[in-house]
């Protein structure tokens, strides 16, 4: 990708900002996406492109949804400000297509360049902390990353998932392209570095859902056109080696999945539940008990704690949990099976977008934004949540920019 002169470096030192942003503090990260989707509908009212708005399914997809939980408020059992808090969060949904459809496609390709290199850089910071290399820092800056904790500890990790895999992409498209050897082997040592991080933070969402990754990374370039079996083979066969090689090297790792593994088997669901798999089953089987009672409309939006609090012993460690750790069940429980269609075909035509361009060689950044957002759903709030939802919006609107097949502005 050629470097522009004059004010088109600007923009391009924007690109590079924003991709490194995704790592920065929700503080920061919030009203960055927030003027994003401002200017974006500025750029395309005055290109007199808004049309694409309308037209564009998965952003219909999005309304739908958010027009939808917004009218389960009138049936809540919830507290207002807690529903109307989840109201606005789920608004987020309707940024992404906005963004995506108004940044230039070079510039959304040179921000998810960017941000796979700050994935690799906070991998390397991660792995030297972990080795007592790197003095515990302070401030501001390092709590989304290096120092981060509960939560935002757990976004840190799905973060550098999407950057090895979003890096090994970048590796994989300048093989097919007939790119240099040595540009292919310097996407391949950022994944890498990445993928260091993800071990050395010891989360098990992020390891978990880097494998997934790398499937749809493989399986979606099967479905893409002019990807040869050969070059598919060796693709699939280099998947296989960085995840056993990750399993192997990361005996923490192991003894992390080992320990949540004997939690789901003395789980015990009349006794008091302590664990942390443990009580991610009894939040699941409560949660479906909601769902259940109400099964199409819902409960009504922001009313899970409300009910969840009336279920569990007053005092006890699962009274303090705030969400069911999984979006999909929250969405059936509070919005019942129409918001949960709805925010599954939110799901399904944003993952395969990028699947229905002409002429694509590879599987889409979408394509792998999305899978991370479904899985890590199964196991976190990733829109209740805006330390999961923001940086999850960012990426999903510049990986639908950069795939675009429009390239006219």
């Amino acid at each position: 990708m050629s470097t522009p002169s004059g004010s088109g470096l600007v923009g391009y030192a924007a690109a590079a900002a924003v991709g490194w942003s995704v790592f920065l503090p929700i503080g920061l990260k919030y009203p960055l996406l927030l003027c994003a989707t401002v200017c974006g509908l500025w750029m395309l009212t005055r290109d007199g492109h808004l049309q694409r708005l309308r037209s564009d399914g998965p952003w219909g997809f999005a309304l739908a949804f958010w027009a939808w939980s917004t009218l389960t408020m009138l049936w809540t059992s919830g507290p207002w400000s807690a529903a109307s808090a989840q109201m606005g969060l789920y608004a987020l949904l309707l940024c992404a297509p906005v963004v995506g459809l108004s940044v230039p496609t070079p510039w959304a390709r040179r921000a998810l360049q960017h941000f796979c290199i700050a994935a690799g850089a906070v991998g390397l910071l991660c792995v030297a902390r972990s080795w007592s290399a790197l003095p515990a820092p302070e401030g501001w800056a390092w709590r989304s990353t290096v120092t981060a904790e509960g939560n935002q500890r757990i976004v840190t990790s799905l973060l550098l998932a999407l950057g090895c895999a979003l890096a090994l992409r970048e590796a994989a498209r300048g093989w097919l392209l007939g790119s240099s050897l040595s540009r292919v082997l310097a996407w391949c040592v950022v994944a890498a570095a990445a993928a260091a991080g993800l071990a050395g933070q010891d989360r098990r969402t992020g390891m978990a859902t880097l494998p997934v990754l790398l499937v749809a990374l493989v399986v979606g370039s099967a479905m893409a056109q002019h990807c040869s079996r050969a070059k598919l083979v060796a693709l699939a066969l280099a998947v296989t080696a960085c995840c056993a090689g990750l399993g192997w090297a990361t005996p923490s790792v192991r003894e992390r999945f080992a320990e949540g593994f004997r939690e789901v088997a003395s789980y015990n669901s009349a006794a008091d539940v302590n664990t942390s798999w443990g009580m991610r089953l009894k939040m699941m089987e409560q949660t479906v008990q909601m769902a259940a009672e109400r099964p199409v409309v819902g409960q009504g939006l922001g009313s899970w704690e409300a009910l969840w609090v009336k279920r569990v012993p007053s005092g006890s460690m699962l009274a303090e949990q705030r969400t069911p750790h999984n979006e999909h069940l929250l969405v059936a429980a509070q919005t019942g099976l129409v918001g949960l269609t709805l925010w599954l075909c939110v799901v399904w035509s944003n993952a395969t977008r990028g699947l229905r361009t002409l002429g694509v060689q590879l599987a889409p950044a979408t394509l792998l934004v999305w899978s991370a957002v479904a899985w890590a759903g199964l196991f976190n709030v990733v829109l209740r949540d805006a330390k999961f939802s923001v940086p999850l919006l960012i990426l999903a609107a510049l990986a639908h920019a950069s795939g675009r097949s429009d390239r006219s502005h």
